[in-house]
């Protein structure tokens, strides 16, 4: 039998890294989308720019994202797999 304890550091780091990971992604958008300057866009003929603009940054947190998912998940199938060969 694998003898399991929580490590309360551990434990403290992990839920810190997700506050901070969900305030970072989830009030990075709306930042982003409160800036902007409603009746320029709307008089302007080009949008497609500013378009742009924010799907980029967008998509900057959207591959971090999923980037900071990868590198979580590799610790925990080594973890998985250490339990399966004890």
């Amino acid at each position: 039998m694998i003898d399991v304890r929580v490590d309360h550091r551990v434990l403290l780091y992990s839920l810190a890294a997700s506050a901070v990971s969900a305030l970072l992604f989830g009030l990075a958008p709306a930042l982003q989308a409160s800036r902007t300057d409603l009746a320029a866009v709307l008089k302007a003929n080009d949008t497609g720019s500013l378009r742009k603009q924010r799907f980029r940054g967008r998509n900057a947190l959207v591959v971090a994202q999923v980037a900071m998912s990868l590198v979580r998940s590799i610790p925990i199938d080594r973890l998985r797999q250490r339990a399966e060969n004890a």
